[in-house]
């Protein structure tokens, strides 16, 4: 799912399920919604990983790695 994909289902779930959310407030709470999903997405994909991985993957993300090495 891509990013466009996400965001227009984080506004039908805001226009279907609340409606009466401020404006000014629903940015805030569509960034916060759009955050937690694509933390759900990273932890499910890497819970996929064998264990071998993910302690390879945790090492890599400890040494701050640049863009190409992920």
């Amino acid at each position: 799912m891509d990013q466009a994909a996400l965001n227009k289902y984080i506004d039908s779930l805001f226009a279907a399920h609340a409606p009466s959310v401020a404006p000014e407030k629903l940015e805030d709470y569509q960034k916060l919604l759009l955050e937690d999903i694509l933390e759900a997405i990273n932890t499910r994909l890497v819970s996929l990983l064998p264990e071998d991985k993910q302690k390879e993957l945790e090492t890599l993300l400890d040494t701050e790695p640049k863009e190409e090495q992920l």
